[in-house]
């Protein structure tokens, strides 16, 4: 059994320094078949700490396969999803259901993406001065539209939540899952405008030290990209809902 914490804004050890924690409970029993139960990665307000572990609910968690060639699954990367709930399961199936992310090892088609992903990614097509920040070099133009898209999107952030830290996303970026020769010339369109204002957007509030994001100017256009690839993953309405709305009291303040 494996209960996740987050760091931000509560800290689940008072006078801690800012680390994400895991607490593990485990019963060995040789030859037996090992069940592994998880939970979400929780967040709260510090005046909430107080009854955090009496909220902690677990669910079975499943090995998922990654890529339509089911080849390898999160186990067999090292990586048990911080699963809590059974849409998650939903999403999380359907999301690595599509191909891997077809990457090179030099493109002049170059997005770059800051490692921390905290509330939000961070994605741009220019390298903006902050420590961490790493190239995805892709096949064309078309999969760097979608991409953008995707890396921006809450989809992804719930993605790098569930499998990462949040802390440091690049070791994880190559088992993003999607096929951007599928997106009709009327998708591509649409998000090219939508990440075009979120370029613009982000060049405007750009420092040396960081890219700032507002999230009230951001969040109805990640809404919008959100929207576009439900479709492509199938997800459900109530599917889309529950990502749209992930956080959002966290990452919206």
């Amino acid at each position: 059994m494996i209960s996740s914490y987050n760091d931000r804004p509560g800290k689940i050890f008072d006078g801690g320094t800012h680390a994400r924690s895991a607490i593990i409970l485990g019963h060995y029993d040789v030859g037996s078949q090992c069940d592994i139960y998880t939970t979400i990665s929780h967040r709260w307000q510090t005046k909430d700490r107080s009854g955090l572990l009496e909220r902690v609910s677990y669910i079975l968690c499943k090995n998922f396969s990654i890529g339509d060639d089911c080849c390898t699954t999160l186990y067999d990367e090292g990586i048990i999803p911080k699963i809590g709930i059974e849409i998650e399961k939903s999403i999380m199936s359907k999301f690595l259901s599509k191909p891997r992310l077809r990457m090179l090892s030099k493109s002049k088609f170059t997005l770059w993406y800051h490692d921390t992903a905290r509330y939000w990614v961070r994605v741009t097509d220019y390298k903006f001065k902050k420590s961490h920040v790493h190239p995805i070099y892709l096949i064309n133009d078309k999969s760097k539209v979608v991409i953008m898209a995707l890396l921006n999107s809450s989809l992804a952030y719930w993605f790098f939540n569930k499998t990462t830290n949040n802390k440091e996303i690049s070791s994880n970026v190559k088992y993003l899952c999607i096929d951007p020769d599928t997106f009709s010339s009327v998708d591509i369109s649409m998000l090219r405008k939508l990440t075009d204002r979120l370029y613009t957007h982000y060049n405007e509030r750009y420092s040396a030290r960081e890219i700032k994001t507002d999230a009230t100017f951001c969040k109805p256009v990640i809404d919008n990209i959100d929207d576009i690839l439900a479709a492509h993953y199938g997800l459900t309405t109530r599917e889309l809902e529950y990502i749209k709305n992930f956080e959002l009291e966290f990452r919206v303040r």
